[in-house]
């Protein structure tokens, strides 16, 4: 690279901090809402993937009007009856359970949404119940996870608004690495300019 396209790059990048430090935005946004998981390790099985009831919660720090950082926790359950190899039709109760940080890169220059990308590192925990012959059996395994994702928070006002995104987590567990998709949708509430 020569020095004019070096200085050129500069000069560009400092004109984007400056603008992108001039709009307003605020210090944290805080999410709750509903969330639908999909996990690929039941494919081949006789049990769905899907888990239709879930929650999530976040909060965003932004640290400045482009970069946050980000704590996320959430929840998805289901319910299954399938028959086991014992000809035995038993109900089996499904949970998986994230916590994750880091960091997320917003861009607060509408006035109306703000998209957003991020990235998320933490741990997932799987678990599996049942009741056979009126004993509970549970067995759960916890993981570390990464998460990105992305989204957008369209605003409602100054101080809510509503968050829609999606993420793609990887489970890496004993060499095996699990694929899981959200797509989660919820209120925000905007704290602080």
């Amino acid at each position: 690279m020569t020095t004019r396209r070096a200085i050129l790059l500069l000069a560009i990048l400092t004109g984007l901090a400056r603008a992108a430090s001039a709009q307003e935005y605020p210090k944290a946004e805080i999410s709750l809402g509903y969330s639908y998981l999909y996990d690929d390790s039941f494919d081949g099985t006789d049990v769905s993937g899907s888990f239709p009831l879930g929650w999530m919660a976040s909060v965003n720090f932004n640290v400045n009007s482009w970069l946050g950082i980000v704590a996320d926790v959430s929840g998805s359950y289901k319910s299954e009856n399938t028959v086991m190899d014992i000809n035995l039709d038993e109900g089996f109760d499904f949970s998986v359970h994230g916590l994750h940080g880091g960091f997320r890169i917003s861009g607060h220059k509408s006035q109306s949404a703000t998209p957003y990308v991020q990235a998320l590192a933490g741990v997932t925990r799987g678990s599996v119940g049942s009741s056979v012959a009126g004993v509970g059996v549970a067995v759960s395994e916890t993981d570390f996870s990464f998460q990105p994702g992305l989204g957008v928070i369209v605003r409602l006002s100054d101080s809510i608004g509503i968050d829609l995104g999606g993420d793609y987590r990887m489970v890496f567990s004993e060499g095996v690495t699990t694929n899981e998709f959200r797509a989660h949708g919820g209120i925000v509430f905007r704290l602080g300019r």
